[in-house]
């Protein structure tokens, strides 16, 4: 014996790993920091328990820009995937661990910052700006990492579109009526 609303509740519906969507969103987690083979992968999860990632690809100096060598737009790409690093340090660990932290090459960075970050990650809530992708279809963390802060319990978010992510990011691709397939049979 079959029932479509057990099925339907237990094929079909998703309850995990659903994509957080489009939108600005309160009491987020920053469920876990990890690197991979050639990123690192910061995990998020809602108050719904949606979840979504922000990968930060290995920078390998491939697009210069502006007449840079390849070495400078190799600093170029690890300086800006540790802007998105050293803002989760400011939100769990505070701006004097910040200052106290050495010189160290990327990879030292990355180590260090996930062995410190790993268990202050649970201690605090954050408020997360997702936007579209390009094609107006997927929800997607912007390029910098003013789509975080910390959530303060009775404050309002602070985080607000730009006026280029309100151009081209906040809105998505239009319904197209999809041809009925059965009507060509």
């Amino acid at each position: 014996m079959y029932q479509a609303s057990l099925i339907f509740q237990e094929e079909l519906t998703p309850s995990v790993g659903v994509k957080i969507p489009f939108g600005i969103h309160t009491k987020c987690k920053v469920t876990k920091v990890e690197k991979g083979e050639n990123f690192v992968d910061i995990h998020f999860e809602d108050s719904e328990g949606r979840y979504h990632n922000k990968r930060l690809w290995q920078p390998k100096g491939n697009y210069p820009i502006d007449g840079e060598t390849t070495e400078q737009a190799l600093q170029r790409e690890e300086r800006r995937n540790l802007t998105h690093i050293v803002k989760l340090l400011h939100i769990f660990l505070g701006e004097e661990v910040i200052r106290s932290l050495p010189s160290m090459n990327y990879e030292q960075f990355i180590d260090k910052s996930i062995l410190l970050l790993t268990p202050q990650l649970s201690s605090k809530l954050v408020n997360l700006k997702l936007t579209y992708d390009k094609d107006g279809m997927y929800s997607q963390f912007g390029s910098y990492p003013d789509y975080i802060e910390l959530y303060v319990d009775g404050q309002e978010p602070t985080l607000k579109y730009s006026k280029w992510e309100l151009e081209h990011a906040c809105t998505p691709k239009s319904n197209v009526p999809v041809k009925n397939v059965v009507d060509d049979l």
